[in-house]
């Protein structure tokens, strides 16, 4: 079986986990290593936002007490990130 056999919502799923596991390992790492070093700066994340942070100024966060919710999307970016997706496209590509 190809990838052009593949369903596309498989292949969104297998990418967006190993793109989900590359950033937990990214922050895992960014935790561990010192930032004011070389290697502390490989895995420095960049967050994207699509969609700015709503606060409770503007009136567009909601809150209930317990729990604060508003429209925000951002994503966050690393090294490790990229190469989960890399990782990923391994396991569609090679593994049928």
């Amino acid at each position: 079986m190809g990838t052009k056999q593949r369903p596309l919502k498989l292949i969104f799923i297998i990418t967006f986990f190993g793109c989900l596991l590359g950033t937990l390992l990214n922050k895992f790492c960014e935790a561990l290593i010192p930032e004011n070093t070389v290697v502390g700066g490989l895995f420095k994340t960049h967050t994207i936002t699509l969609i700015p942070e709503m606060s409770n100024q503007s009136g567009k966060l909601i809150d209930l007490g317990i729990l604060k919710f508003g429209l925000s999307f951002s994503f966050d970016v690393g090294f490790l990130s990229i190469f989960g997706i890399l990782i990923a496209w391994y396991f569609l590509r090679y593994f049928r």
